[in-house]
Order: C-alpha cells, then sequence, then structure tokens
C-alpha cells in the first residue's frame, strides 16, 4: 500500500542508568498564530468543487503534471483513499491540539537550531508510505496522517511489528523532531561504522531536546521490554562491537545489520532473534548521552559539529554492566 505520487523528487528497564529522561527546559512555544498548518488532505478529498488545476495553482509541489490531472480527480473519489482520509480525520480531528504541539516542538527548534529556516506544515494522505510518513524539505514539512493510526488499525494488518509499533498518533511528534535531527546532520561524512552510530545518536539526541515528552525509549520506537533487554546485555553486546573492531571497519553490510530498521541485529550469533535492531543507534545516542553528560555547556549545533572520533574519545562512555 505505497504510493509516492504525493511525494515528489524535491521532498523526496526504564529506571536503569541510559532510560534518563531529558528534563523538560522551559522554553516557549512558538505563537500558535505563527505556525503555518495546511491540512491538504481536506482541501484535496472534500473540497471538490474546485479542480485539479485550480488546486495546482497553490499546491503544485503535492499535484505534479507528469501524473494526469484524470488520475489526481480519481484519487479524490477512490474508495480506499477515502477510507485512509476519513480514518486519519477521525484520529486527528480538528488537529489543534496537534498544532499547539508543533508550536512547542518549534519554539524548541528556534532555541536550539537557531540557524534553521522554520517550516511550513502539510498534512495529506500517503497510502500508508510508511517510510516517508514525515518528509523535512527545510522550508516544507509534509505529514503523511495515515501513517499515526495506531499500531493494530487493521490497515496496518501485514506489517512487521518493528513498523507497526511507530504508527501510534504519539509518534507523530517523534517522527517530527526526527526529521529535524536528521537534517540538522545531513551535511556530515561518514567513513567508519562509529561515525554513523555517532551520527544517529546525534539525531536521536537532538529529537529528544526538542520533544522530551516521550521517553529515549520511544524515540528509538523499543518496547520497554526491548529496552530493558538491551540494558541487561549492554556490557557484552559493547565488548563485541570492541573485540571484532567493528567501530572503524568500513563494511556496508555492518551498517544494515546494526544501524537499518529491522526485526532483531544481526551479530551472526545463534541469540540474534533476540537483540532488538538498531543496536548500534543505542550505542551511537550512549555515547553522545555521554559526552553530553560531561560537556553539559555544549550548545546543540556545536555538538552536532563535532567529529565523531573526537567526541567518542571524550565521551567516557562505559555500558552499563551486564546481569
Amino acid at each position: 500500500m505505497r504510493n509516492h505520487q504525493f511525494f515528489p523528487a524535491l521532498l523526496i528497564g526504564l529506571v536503569l542508568l541510559g532510560c534518563r529522561d531529558t528534563p523538560v527546559e522551559n522554553i516557549a512555544p512558538l505563537p500558535v498564530e505563527q505556525v503555518h498548518v495546511e491540512r491538504f488532505d481536506l482541501i484535496f478529498y472534500r473540497d471538490t468543487t474546485r479542480s485539479i488545476a485550480e488546486l495546482r495553482q497553490k499546491y503544485a509541489v503535492f499535484l505534479p503534471t507528469f501524473t494526469p490531472d484524470s488520475v489526481w480527480a480519481a484519487k479524490r473519489t477512490d474508495s480506499l483513499e477515502l477510507e485512509l482520509f476519513n480514518a486519519s480525520n477521525l484520529v486527528f480531528g480538528d488537529f489543534e491540539a496537534q498544532k499547539k504541539d508543533i508550536a512547542q516542538l518549534l519554539g524548541r527548534v528556534k532555541h536550539h537550531l537557531p540557524q534553521r529556516k522554520l517550516p511550513e506544515i502539510y498534512t495529506l494522505i500517503s497510502q500508508v508510505d510508511y517510510n516517508f510518513a514525515v518528509i523535512d524539505a527545510d522550508s516544507l514539512m509534509v505529514l503523511g496522517l495515515d501513517n499515526f493510526l495506531g499500531a493494530d488499525h487493521p490497515f496496518y494488518q501485514g506489517l512487521p511489528t518493528y513498523i507497526r509499533q511507530t504508527m501510534e498518533p504519539d509518534q507523530l511528534l517523534v517522527k517530527m523532531s526526527a526529521a529535524i535531527g536528521r537534517k540538522a546532520i545531513e551535511q556530515r561524512t561518514a567513513s567508519y561504522l562509529l561515525d554513523h552510530m555517532i551520527a544517529q545518536g546525534m539525531v536521536l539526541h537532538t529529537q529528544h531536546l526538542l520533544w522530551p515528552e516521550r521517553n529515549i525509549t520511544t524515540h528509538m520506537g523499543y518496547t520497554p521490554d526491548q529496552w530493558n533487554w538491551i540494558l541487561s546485555h549492554e556490557e557484552e553486546l559493547w565488548r563485541m562491537f570492541v573485540d571484532k573492531a567493528w567501530l572503524y571497519a568500513t563494511d556496508q553490510n555492518l551498517r544494515v545489520n546494526l544501524l537499518m530498521p529491522g526485526p532483531f541485529s544481526k551479530f551472526g550469533l545463534d541469540m540474534d532473534g533476540e537483540i532488538p535492531p538498531m543496536i548500534g543507534r543505542f550505542f551511537g545516542w550512549r555515547i553522545v548521552d555521554a559526552y553530553v553528560q560531561r560537556h553539559g555547556d555544549l550548545s546543540l549545533e556545536a555538538l552536532l559539529a563535532m567529529d565523531a572520533r573526537s567526541l567518542f574519545e571524550s565521551s567516557g562512555y562505559k555500558p552499563t554492566k551486564s546481569n
């Protein structure tokens, strides 16, 4: 159930050490009237008096001309499209509560990333294109609301559990903050696995700083059981990274096995099925978090500009001892 027509190419436990929540800073939200949110989904599916040609005058980015107008018109009356739209509208309603949350998020962006241009935000239906649930294109941010209907929603039947568990309504702000974090580091270069780990750790640190209303477990997309399993095996897993000299390896397969989404991380062990996915990202966050604890006065922009190896060597990271 994937369709990229709305995404043209230019957009294209909890008590253990390490699960410490980021304190909620007293940063003023952006005034709600300054938050630009347009419900393109409402306009597209409900305002059928306006032709595709008329809509394109304002929303050309969502209605590229390489797709015939007849196809766009058919989408407006397609039964599946309308079911997705109605389900999304049922979950999000008038979007006023989310708009207030977005105002808080953007207030923190303005504080921590002052060079960042605040985006105009548009909502739409993506036909459950969960890989592009949120797209951050600097001045434009696109939210595919049909990717946040709840993990057990019938539309998500057949999707793997590790994907469905990140499709709850409260993941919308989590994924928005993650998209902003990824955009903030997109110019970083990476050669070694450590570089990629630190980069992903920086993204996690950024998104948790921007949206501390959800704990780091939620930001990582782990269940509490997965989180507690990692912490109870952290020392032995880290020892494998070090003993196998993975940190300064350039093997792309390692990045796939240890950093990419999936049902589990791949160490080549009998216990692989038990190891939660993206374990390298977890260690990247732990290293960045350890560094921040030592250098609390460092600005986010300065942190994101740091060299991965220097950050790692100055972090003082030590894994939680395994049970």
